[in-house]
């Protein structure tokens, strides 16, 4: 899986968590729900630190877990089993 996939899932999940539709985090963010669409899908190559900063904070997250949650990724680390000091 790229990178700009692995972005997107991630994100993804963390909406269905909180339970916000694709409009609506569109809205918190001011972005179209299409330009929402296509991170999630891994589609959107293109996008900036200052929009991944504005859904991370819509979607209560740390950038810096979205930078571990990729590494993790790319490494096969499951984070779940490993032990946090």
């Amino acid at each position: 899986m790229n990178r700009f996939k692995e972005l997107g899932t991630i994100i993804r999940r963390q909406r269905h968590t909180l339970g916000l539709s694709q409009k609506e985090l569109g809205k918190k963010t001011d972005l179209t729900h299409e330009w929402i669409s296509k991170i999630e899908c891994g589609k959107a190559i293109n996008v900036t630190s200052k929009t991944l900063k504005k859904i991370s904070t819509e979607l209560e997250l740390d950038i810096d877990d979205f930078i571990i949650e990729l590494m993790a990724n790319e490494c096969n680390i499951d984070l779940n089993k490993l032990k946090w000091n």
